[in-house]
């Protein structure tokens, strides 16, 4: 899937509050892509007291392969609540990881500021539940990151 010149503002979820791109099927795990490029993702919410919840304000990214390219992800809010030694709650601007599958991430001359995670993480948080990932940062600008924890 491509995202191409377009605004990603005001939404709420459990995970993944602009976009959410995990793989997970009733049949098993799918490899899914998702481009952003030129693109806005803001002031979007995840939220959640349950364990894997409330992670990735702006983007949500498991077992897949993303790339954001000059787009800008900006005040975003992480506020999952699940507890101590629970992932909830991180990730104010994405969420990155793998559970079964590869990930792959690559973003290039983004501007990622101003979001907020409960937990921490504001910015970029990885999670790792038995895949690996691959990132790649090229040329961002990455500013104010806040965390409530």
């Amino acid at each position: 899937m491509t995202i191409r010149d377009s605004v990603i503002s005001g939404n709420q979820a459990t995970n993944g509050g602009g976009i959410g791109n995990t793989p997970a099927t009733a049949t098993g795990f799918v490899t899914m892509q998702v481009t952003v490029e030129n693109s806005s993702i803001t002031g979007n919410m995840v939220s959640g007291n349950g364990v894997q919840t409330g992670n990735g304000g702006g983007i949500a990214s498991l077992d897949g392969m993303l790339m954001v390219i000059n787009s800008t992800i900006s005040g975003n809010t992480a506020a999952g609540t699940a507890g101590a030694g629970s992932v909830s709650g991180l990730g104010g601007a994405m969420l990155v990881g793998s559970q079964a599958l590869p990930n792959n991430v690559t973003l290039v001359a983004n501007t990622i500021a101003n979001n907020t995670a409960v937990t921490g993480a504001s910015g970029i948080a990885h999670a790792s539940l038995g895949g690996a990932t691959t990132a790649q940062f090229k040329n961002n600008i990455t500013a104010m990151w806040v965390s409530t924890a």
